[in-house]
């Protein structure tokens, strides 16, 4: 199954309150899982990274076999893409982990896309909502039996 992760963080002051939240979209465009996460206190970039993270996992519990992301960090983008190394140990650490995740797909492609983006709008403002609560929301479409 091939799908469209779009990802977003956010933090409340660098570093303050953070939330990460990532939509999964299946080839038609619809909407099949979204989850936003309380995640501390973290940087931007971390609650970025923290956002690919969880969509990856999303889209693993989903059996997604390629997976193409959407982005507005350009830093996680390229860091992913291997154009830009991860130099700050969080980042190193976060970049690693979203690696490992990338390893259960046949393939994992980034792409940046501008903060204006509608996609990327919805997921910030599950951030929004996420740090608004503080507390989390996931939702997965139910699985329609054929």
């Amino acid at each position: 199954m091939k799908v469209r992760l779009v990802t977003d963080g956010g933090s409340r002051g660098n570093p303050g309150k953070s939330a990460s939240a990532a939509l999964v979209f299946d080839e038609g465009g619809h909407l099949i899982a979204r989850e936003g996460r309380c995640i501390g206190t973290a940087t931007n970039n971390e609650a970025e990274y923290t956002a690919l993270i969880i969509g990856l996992e999303l889209c693993k519990e989903l059996g997604a076999t390629d997976v193409k992301h959407h982005s507005d960090s350009a830093l996680v983008v390229n860091q992913m893409s291997g154009k830009w190394k991860a130099k700050q140990k969080p980042l190193i650490k976060l970049n690693w982990k979203a690696a490992e995740l990338e390893q259960c797909f046949g393939s994992v492609r980034h792409q940046w896309v501008g903060s204006g983006n509608e996609f990327v709008e919805e997921a910030d403002s599950l951030v929004n909502q996420c740090l608004d609560m503080g507390e989390g929301i996931k939702w997965i479409q139910p699985k329609v039996a054929v």
